[in-house]
C-alpha cells in the first residue's frame, strides 16, 4: 500500500493538467446533481449513497489542487477527459484505503485488545477518516440564514472592512442557487446541439455577478463585491495546501474566477460554509477587534442556544447566566444556559473558541 503522500502528489498532478476543471465539472454534475421526473423519489437520490460517490470533502481536495496551479480552461478531448476522471477517482479511491488502513491498525491491535486501558482513540491517526468522510455539519440553509444573525453585532466591521453585508449575501446565495440549478439543465440540453468533442458542463456552474444583480434589484457592484469576498485570489492563496491536512483555502474562498465578469461554483454548500465561517477569521486577524468578535461569538452561541432550547423545554424551564455560589459571597462558577426539566438539569457553556481555532458555534 503506497504512502499517502505519494498518493496525494499523483493527484495534484492529474488536478494540475490542462482542462482539468471541465474535469470537476462533469465529476461535480456527475456525483452532487440528482436528475427526477415529475417529483423526487427515494431511488432518486440513492446515488448520493453510493460508495463510488465523491462526497464533498473529496471535490475540495480536486478543486484545492487544482486552485494551486493557474486554471487552464482549455477544452480537452473527450477521451482526456474520461482518463483524467478516472485517474481522479482511482487515486481518491486509493487514499481513502490508505486513510483507513492507517486507523485501522491502532483500533484493531489485536495484542493491546484486552488492555481496558488502551484507547486507540486518543491517537488523532485513528479519527482522520471518520472525521474526512463524515457527515456535514449542518444545512445550507441554516449556514445561509444563520450567518447574518450569528455576525449581527459585528455587521459595522464586516462592512467598514470587508464591504459585506451578510443580509444581502444571503440573498446573493439564494439567487446563486436558483440562478445554477437554471443554469445546468440548460446547459445539459444544450449539448444534444453540441458535437461530442465540444461537450462540458463546465457552463452549468458559471454565473456573473450582473446576472445575480438583475434577479435580486441589487446594484450589479455590489453583488461583485460580495462575490469577490469568497472568490479565490489566486494560486497562491492556496500555496500551502501540500498536504491533505493542511488548510484548504477553497473551504474560505469556494468561488473561481473565470473572467472579468465571470465565476465558477461548483458547490453550493461550500459557499453558504464560507458565509457562517469565514467572517470570524476575517475579524480575528484584526487584532483590535478579534476580543470584540470573539465576545459576540460567545453572545450568539449564549443567545441562539436559550431561544431554542426555550422553544422545546419552555421559557419558564430554561435559565441564562446562573451564577453557582457556595456559602455567602463564594461564587464557584458560572452556567451560561441551564435547563431544569423534572429531575434532570441540562448545563450548556458556550465556550469562546480563539480565531485560530476550527470549533464551531
Amino acid at each position: 500500500m503506497r504512502a499517502e503522500q505519494e498518493i496525494f502528489n499523483e493527484l495534484e498532478e492529474v488536478c494540475a493538467s490542462s482542462g482539468y476543471i471541465h474535469v470537476l465539472a462533469a465529476l461535480c454534475f456527475r456525483d452532487t446533481i440528482v436528475g427526477f421526473a415529475n417529483e423526487v423519489r427515494p431511488e432518486d437520490l440513492q446515488k448520493l449513497f453510493s460508495p463510488s460517490t465523491l462526497i464533498r470533502t473529496e471535490i475540495n481536495v480536486l478543486l484545492g489542487l487544482m486552485a494551486r496551479h493557474s486554471i487552464d480552461f482549455t477544452q480537452p478531448t473527450q477521451a482526456d477527459l474520461s482518463k483524467m476522471g478516472e485517474r481522479s477517482d482511482k487515486l481518491l479511491h486509493e487514499l481513502h484505503e490508505t486513510m483507513s488502513a492507517a486507523g485501522g491498525k491502532l483500533i484493531f491491535q489485536q495484542d493491546k485488545l484486552a488492555d481496558p486501558d488502551y484507547n486507540p482513540f486518543a491517537n488523532a491517526e485513528a479519527l482522520r477518516e471518520p472525521i474526512f468522510y463524515g457527515g456535514e455539519s449542518a444545512y445550507t440553509f441554516q449556514y445561509r440564514d444563520l450567518a447574518p444573525r450569528k455576525y449581527a453585532s459585528d455587521a459595522k466591521w464586516l462592512m467598514d472592512n470587508r464591504k459585506v453585508d451578510l443580509t444581502v449575501c444571503r440573498e446573493v446565495c439564494k439567487s446563486l442557487t436558483d440562478l445554477l440549478g437554471d443554469r445546468l439543465m440548460t446547459t445539459l440540453r444544450a449539448l444534444k446541439e453540441k458535437p461530442a468533442e465540444e461537450w462540458s458542463m463546465l457552463d452549468g456552474f458559471t454565473f456573473s455577478s450582473s446576472e445575480i444583480a438583475e434577479r435580486i434589484g441589487i446594484a450589479a457592484e455590489t453583488v461583485r463585491t460580495l462575490i469577490e469576498a469568497f472568490c479565490l485570489p489566486g494560486p497562491e492563496a492556496n500555496a500551502a495546501y501540500t498536504t491533505l491536512h493542511a488548510f484548504n483555502a477553497v473551504q474560505s474562498y469556494p468561488i473561481l474566477r473565470k473572467g472579468p465578469d465571470e465565476f465558477v461554483l461548483f458547490q453550493a454548500y461550500g459557499l453558504t460554509e464560507a458565509l457562517y465561517d469565514a467572517p470570524f477569521y476575517w475579524m480575528g486577524a484584526d487584532k483590535e477587534y478579534a476580543k470584540v468578535a470573539l465576545k459576540h461569538r460567545g453572545d450568539f452561541a449564549e443567545d441562539f442556544s436559550y431561544e431554542r432550547l426555550a422553544k422545546v423545554f419552555g421559557a419558564p424551564r430554561v435559565f441564562k447566566n446562573v451564577e453557582i455560589i457556595k456559602g455567602k459571597g463564594a461564587t464557584l462558577g458560572e452556567i451560561d444556559v441551564l435547563v431544569i426539566f423534572g429531575d434532570c438539569a441540562l448545563v450548556l457553556q458556550a465556550e469562546e473558541a480563539h480565531a485560530g481555532s476550527s470549533e464551531r458555534q
